[in-house]
């Protein structure tokens, strides 16, 4: 799989127009449509204008390769601690109205089921909420 493809399906194509002759000839082509401009992550020729211009030091630095690979997967894993913590913070709301019915007591009051995403009968999650019976 061609990982610097990602970025220019889901952001689209970056091209640069440098101001050094040697460089800007080698970034652009005429086309019958106009002038097709190389985009810096995936390499393919796209016409219309260039998104940015000036010198060749300050063009975008752009993650290619190993590197964008590495940037997807840590914003994956990002995206799972998020849900983790959202089904947790779901599941501790769930639990608030359980409590000991005295001192040294281990017996656990039952609760009326909440409205929440908790109480729709599945088996994995009826151990979060005991009052629950779906």
């Amino acid at each position: 799989m061609d990982w610097n493809l990602v970025g220019c399906a889901g952001g689209g194509h970056v091209t640069y127009a440098p101001d050094e002759p040697a460089l800007r000839d080698r970034l652009m082509v005429p086309a019958a449509v106009g002038t097709a401009w190389r985009c810096l992550p995936c390499g393919a020729f796209v016409t219309g204008g260039p998104h940015g211009g000036g010198p060749a030091a300050a063009a975008p630095l752009i993650r290619r390769g190993a590197e964008l690979r590495s940037e997807l997967i840590l914003r994956v894993f990002a995206v799972g601690r998020f849900l983790r913590f959202l089904i947790f913070g779901l599941a501790a709301y769930g639990r608030g109205g359980s409590r000991p019915t005295g001192p040294g007591s281990s017996a656990r009051t039952t609760t009326t089921c909440r409205p929440s995403v908790l109480c729709t009968g599945i088996s994995a999650l009826t151990f979060i909420t005991p009052g629950c019976s779906g």
